[in-house]
């Protein structure tokens, strides 16, 4: 045997390396390689802790709307009963209508996770991209105008 080093055959100066040791040079990581396994670590703790954070959100926001839909409902309702006196029971029975849709749109809202929203939301825009674009150019005309109104009375 020679004294070199033989790349393929795994010896040094004669002497064959024995299996753990080759599994501890496979398997030991680097000082670099447990640096990169840390920050990879941190990162995906950091991660969590925003979509966890996001989530408590969305779920407020969720809870919050619901209880807003509802409270139109209400006043809806309430409304019905001037509007048959004013202006016939015809429109009373379309504010009706539209007060229990509402309260059953509150009452589906509040059911749902932020998870399932999502999920929601993403099959109707599948289903409906025209749909979805419109709505997201009303929204942002009347976000612009709400900024916009705040701006000058600031």
């Amino acid at each position: 045997m020679t004294d070199t080093l033989h790349p393929t055959a795994g010896t040094i100066a004669g002497a064959a390396r024995s299996e753990r040791e080759e599994e501890l040079i496979v398997n030991e990581p680097t000082p670099t390689g447990k640096l990169v396994d840390k920050v990879k670590s941190k990162g995906e703790q950091l991660t969590d802790q925003a979509a966890d954070k996001a989530k408590g959100f969305v779920d407020q926001g969720i809870e919050k709307s619901s209880a807003a839909i509802a409270s139109v409902s209400r006043l809806i309702s309430d409304s019905a009963d001037g509007l048959e006196e004013k202006i016939g029971a015809e429109y009373a029975g379309y504010a009706r209508k539209a007060a229990t849709t509402l309260d059953d749109v509150a009452t589906r809202l509040k059911a749902k996770d932020a998870d399932e929203l999502v999920s929601d939301t993403r099959d109707f825009v599948k289903r409906n991209p025209g749909l979805a674009v419109a709505g997201a150019a009303v929204a942002g005309f009347f976000l612009s105008r709400l900024l916009k109104s705040s701006n000058e009375r600031a």
